[in-house]
């Protein structure tokens, strides 16, 4: 199985934005962790088409409200589950969550997040991965990876936006 993830930029005050999820606490994998619009591919669609079906079907943007930046590096779940990320900027403000598998969404300042420390945590089994806290909010594992192999891209963006502005 692959799964795919949209990591999307919106621009927030002439200011670029990583757009986060919570995922809802009803959710049977991964309940309430942070992360990205995105889930597994499904038969007949390809792995970008997967991404912006999630992301419609999560946080109501659809394919007209996204340019696509870039694809990033793929990257693994804990549990080896291959997961290819798309890096885009968000065109729309009007954002419809699902109730059933998102909790909240979050804007995080990617001046912020160019600015804050990645720490490393082992888990009880002895592997090791990244988190980033942000005020209350943890981010970690497979989202806290994508963030930290984005952040070349993120600084580009970030660079444009205020350039432009």
């Amino acid at each position: 199985m692959i799964a795919s993830v949209i990591v999307p930029i919106v621009n927030i005050s002439h200011k670029p934005h990583l757009c986060m999820i919570r995922r809802s606490r009803y959710l049977q994998n991964h309940p309430g962790q942070m992360g990205f619009p995105g889930g597994f591919v499904e038969k007949g669609e390809t792995v970008f088409e997967g991404a912006l079906r999630e992301m419609r079907e999560e946080i109501g943007i659809g394919r007209k409200d996204f340019t696509l930046i870039s694809k990033l590096d793929n990257q693994f779940t804990l549990n080896k589950i291959e997961v290819v990320p798309y890096i885009g900027c968000i065109n729309s403000t009007s954002f419809r969550l699902s109730s059933e598998e998102v909790e909240e969404i979050y804007f995080f300042s990617v001046e912020i997040l160019l600015r804050i420390k990645k720490d490393t945590i082992t888990m009880k089994d002895g592997r090791t991965t990244i988190k980033y806290r942000i005020g209350n909010t943890v981010i970690w594992g497979l989202s806290a990876n994508i963030i930290n192999n984005s952040i070349s891209v993120l600084t580009s963006i970030s660079q444009i936006i205020q350039n432009r502005y």
